[in-house]
């Protein structure tokens, strides 16, 4: 054999066993660790993207409650039990004020929330939440009022000419009628029917108001909106299932709804704020220096905030024009539990992060909170 030939058949010579196993074995070890990369990567960011739900529906129902509290006695009064009511008489349905607190009031919805040691509170707030202005009444009989339709807070609201259906809407049977006179007296009286054509308001009892009259008072409509954290099925049937229940996906919702002035819901009303709630707790920052001239005496209330326990009953009710701020802190879980995110009980003092909503199942949901201060622009003294 000549050199030559010797040459070529080395050239034409392939790899060895060795070299193919190796070749193999790298390629084996760079699409697994591709592979692995790459499902990491997805769990990340599907992780990261129920996180960055979670905190958008967290940030809008915040932004909603805020909303909402703050107009807590806009076109009303802070508490009637403490207000220069007409004849003394309270109103009917008895005495209320512009917050009405239940610590716990709806922690029952809230799945294991024992274990989470979480609580849900739920608040009633009474005021105008319908228009954003008040009006004047031009005159009046016993049982009825004639709105100013001149006046331009009665135009900005209704337009020109009168929007009959929206007039009516307002001001319809179920709310009340705020009546404040030239003499600053109160009187509150239970819509019963309006007109829209004729810009009229009756309602029941009639006025009673012993050297006062009606004509030239600031008229409004009062509404109550109760916020409250429900089972979905308990309000919205189709927001959950069995399926979801056996996954771990138990859904708990922060609902807004009108009630009458005997706290029953008003259907058609119910208003969906967050899904997949975890927390809801109200604290009010209170004014309990009652002395003119003095300063004030800021306290907390509830004095202990003992999640998934009772708290002592605070005065926020009986003594509502007290109340300067309002501490709202909100929390929400992703939708499922996350197995590489290990349930962990929390103990007293540390952050809220996780939540078990099933304990069958391994991992837990991960939870973020919002906590914000509101300050009341229509609360003291009436």
């Amino acid at each position: 054999m000549t050199f030559v030939q010797r040459s070529r058949r080395r050239a034409t010579a392939g790899f060895t066993l060795v070299e193919l196993m190796v070749a193999l074995t790298a390629g084996l070890l760079a699409i697994a660790a591709a592979y692995t990369l790459s499902t990491a990567s997805s769990r990340t960011f599907h992780a990261q993207q129920r996180i960055s739900q979670t905190q958008m529906s967290l940030r809008m129902a915040m932004e909603q409650i805020r909303r909402d509290v703050q107009r807590a006695g806009f076109g009303g009064i802070a508490n009637t039990r403490t207000a220069r009511m007409c004849a003394n008489v309270a109103p009917p349905g008895g005495h209320f004020s512009m917050m009405e607190f239940v610590d716990s009031g709806s922690t029952a919805a809230l799945p294991n929330a024992a274990v989470n040691r979480t609580e849900a509170d739920s608040l009633i707030l009474t005021g105008n939440y319908v228009t954003s202005d008040v009006f004047y009444a031009q005159d009046a009989g016993p049982s009825m009022v004639r709105v100013q339709t001149q006046w331009q807070g009665f135009r900005r609201t209704f337009g020109v000419p009168t929007n009959s259906d929206f007039f009516e809407d307002v001001f319809q049977p179920g709310r009340m009628v705020h009546l404040r006179t030239t003499g600053r007296r109160h009187f509150f009286a239970q819509i019963v029917g309006s007109s829209g054509a004729n810009a009229t308001v009756r309602f029941n009892p009639g006025f009673q108001c012993a050297g006062e009259r009606t004509t030239q008072a600031m008229i409004s409509p009062m509404s109550r909106v109760r916020y409250r954290v429900v089972a979905p099925n308990a309000t919205f049937a189709n927001l959950s299932t069995a399926t979801d229940d056996a996954r771990g996906l138990t859904n708990a919702i922060l609902i807004r709804e009108e009630v009458d002035f005997d706290d029953n819901p008003i259907a058609g009303t119910e208003r969906v704020v967050m899904e997949y709630a975890a927390g809801l707790d109200f604290e009010f920052v209170v004014d309990n220096n009652v002395t003119p001239g003095l300063p004030p005496n800021f306290q907390r209330e509830p004095a202990v905030d003992n999640p998934g326990a009772a708290d002592p009953a605070p005065s926020v009710d009986t003594n509502a024009e007290r109340i300067r701020s309002v501490i709202v802190t909100l929390s929400a879980r992703t939708a499922d539990h996350d197995r590489e995110f290990p349930w962990v009980e929390r103990e007293a003092g540390q952050p809220f992060s996780r939540y078990q909503v099933n304990p069958a199942m391994s991992g837990a949901a991960r939870v973020r909170t919002m906590r914000t201060e509101i300050f009341l622009p229509n609360g003291g003294a009436n």
